[in-house]
């Protein structure tokens, strides 16, 4: 399916799909782990609603939003992107830029990645048994020394520029759900 100037909805359906928004601020329905979509630079800000675990393999798609109530994944691709979990347990993997994770209901898993400048999590959920998976920075060595209090929120220091803020949480909690 290819759009045109304008803000397109695009949704192939359930087989195999390429999906191509144009220029416009477009929005696109992945439920199929075979479907594509393609953006380029200056072509708006654009949004995947997806059904099935995906990758942001559209280099200048901005969001990547969770479906449904299914146990997903939603990955990230190398610059600034928001990942947003459903109601089911869902694994949010950023790979770089400054992104920021929104896990929803369920146990989620917020996965940082070398790479990861400037981090947020907004919805950290003790209740629901989120954890915050910092073992590529670690190598499975717990170090307390990096989670601070600031405020309202924990900051993870991780080194080389890359930190995570930890929106509206508490650093006993956040340390407890850490995956070192």
């Amino acid at each position: 399916m290819i759009g045109n100037a304008g803000n397109n909805a695009l949704n192939g359906g359930a087989a195999k799909d390429t999906l191509a928004g144009g220029l416009g601020d477009d929005s696109y329905w992945v439920d199929n782990t075979g479907d594509k979509v393609v953006e380029a630079s200056g072509e708006g800000f654009d949004t995947i609603y997806a059904s099935v675990t995906c990758t942001l393999t559209a280099r200048y798609a901005e969001v990547l939003e969770l479906t449904g109530s299914a146990n997903l994944d939603a990955t990230g691709n190398s610059v600034g992107n928001t990942l947003k979990g459903n109601s089911g347990g869902n694994t949010l993997n950023r790979l770089g830029g400054n992104d920021i994770l929104t896990g929803g209901t369920g146990l989620d898993v917020f996965l940082f990645q070398t790479g990861s400048r400037l981090d947020t999590v907004t919805d950290f959920t003790v209740a629901d048994g989120d954890l915050i998976n910092v073992n590529a920075f670690t190598g499975g060595v717990a170090n307390a020394g990096l989670v601070s209090q600031v405020g309202a929120n924990v900051l993870i220091t991780l080194g080389g520029g890359n930190t995570v803020t930890v929106l509206g949480a508490n650093q006993a909690d956040v340390l407890a759900h850490m995956v070192w």
